[in-house]
């Protein structure tokens, strides 16, 4: 997936969260991928961690961007 789509799309889903829980950003939970390839069946295991890192550091950034007060737990 893009991740300009996604970008364009968790912001939209995070604003819409925020708003349903009247800006109480305790009460929102953002859960991110997790790096499936420390398994020893994985092929691609560089290019996978790679991605997933990219991945979960834009989400973060934008998280944080958007809900400064907000925890976000990277597993």
């Amino acid at each position: 997936m893009n991740f300009e789509i996604f970008k364009k799309d968790f912001i939209n889903l995070l604003d819409k969260c925020l708003e349903l829980v009247k800006q109480d950003n305790k009460k929102v939970i953002v859960l991110s991928i997790p790096d499936w390839n420390v398994t020893p069946s994985t092929k691609f295991k560089d290019k996978i961690r790679n991605e997933l890192k990219t991945y979960n550091a834009n989400l973060q950034c934008l998280y944080k961007r958007r809900n400064r007060k907000a925890e976000y737990a990277l597993h």
